[in-house]
């Protein structure tokens, strides 16, 4: 089970906080079923070993192969350190070196997830529009 909990800030930023007991009194219990769709889309600042794939779940994890969810975190890694909130890439070589990844990382989970979920691709630091590749 993930121990972090999203809080939306102003402006639209949002923000993780570790997961506390009086959160868990007040959360309101969601199957941890596997999701019809998965969302890939990369995040500021998520905490360590947060795959950046949403629905955030286990469900949504074990879709995917473990090592497909290791370059999934490297590459969340790699935007972390290459991007910022509001100056963007640090340079035009993290940014393609970012995006020839995101484009052999999108292909691979379109095959693992093929006949599983419908997968939605959403690169906006690349200013590439949303995709979306049907599970059949």
């Amino acid at each position: 089970m993930r121990d972090f909990l999203l809080v939306r800030r102003k402006q639209g930023w949002i923000a993780f906080r570790p997961l506390d007991e009086e959160d868990a009194r007040h959360a309101r219990h969601v199957p941890d079923s596997p999701p019809s769709q998965v969302r890939l889309s990369p995040e500021y600042s998520l905490p360590e070993g947060f795959v950046p794939l949403w629905p955030s779940s286990d469900a949504t994890d074990a879709l995917v192969p473990p090592d497909l969810i290791e370059r999934l975190l490297a590459w969340q890694s790699d935007f972390d350190g290459s991007y910022h909130p509001e100056r963007g890439w640090l340079s035009h070589e993290a940014k393609e070196r970012w995006a020839t990844s995101s484009a052999e990382l999108e292909a691979e989970l379109r095959e693992a997830l093929s006949g599983k979920a419908e997968l939605v691709v959403d690169l906006w630091p690349l200013g590439q529009k949303e995709r979306h590749y049907p599970k059949g």
